[in-house]
């Protein structure tokens, strides 16, 4: 059974390694989050996330396998989206930085993952889960929708130091 914690600090320089190998795997795919560190993610970002206790790792023996933030935060391409219901970020869970380590690829890391977010969010009386997914990568949307995500739109949003970004913005309702 895989087990997911939340990282700690002392955790960090191993994170911020798992996200610098995961961008170095699919760097060369058809279909990627479009993520390079130090611009998306950053170190600063993944510290805050460990920091304040949304960054949730997965190990298989003493390795991070997957990672990802469940956080309260709404990024600007949420705010442009008609979502189901009108929801305070505070009875919204937002999902960021879905990664696993190609070495653990087709063991359900992923699926485990988002498991666990939704029951994160019945534990704690959270309404829905909303997502952002870069259009470029679109091979993992699958994966989202049988985890009973619904596709609510697309937007395009600017990001500094990214550019135009287009997302298509998935929902859960809890």
């Amino acid at each position: 059974m895989l087990e997911i914690t939340k990282a700690n600090i002392t955790e960090i320089s191993d994170v911020i390694t798992h996200y610098k190998t995961v961008i170095e795997q699919i760097k060369d795919y058809d279909f990627t989050p479009g993520w390079e560190f130090g611009i998306h993610p950053t170190e600063e970002h993944i510290k805050k996330a460990i920091e304040s206790g949304e960054l949730y790792i997965v190990r298989i023996d003493s390795e991070i396998a997957g990672s990802l933030i469940i956080d309260n935060n709404s990024l600007e391409a949420n705010d442009k989206i008609d979502w189901t219901y009108d929801l305070t970020d505070e009875e919204t869970y937002f999902i960021h930085l879905v990664a696993v380590n190609q070495d653990y690829r087709n063991r359900g890391i992923a699926k485990r993952m988002l498991s666990y977010a939704d029951e994160l969010a019945k534990r704690n009386s959270i309404k829905s889960i909303r997502l952002c997914l870069n259009k470029t990568n679109s091979n993992i949307e699958g994966l989202y929708l049988k985890a009973g995500f619904e596709y609510m739109g697309t937007v395009d949003v600017y990001i500094q130091k990214r550019g135009n970004i287009t997302f298509k913005l998935y929902e859960k309702i809890v």
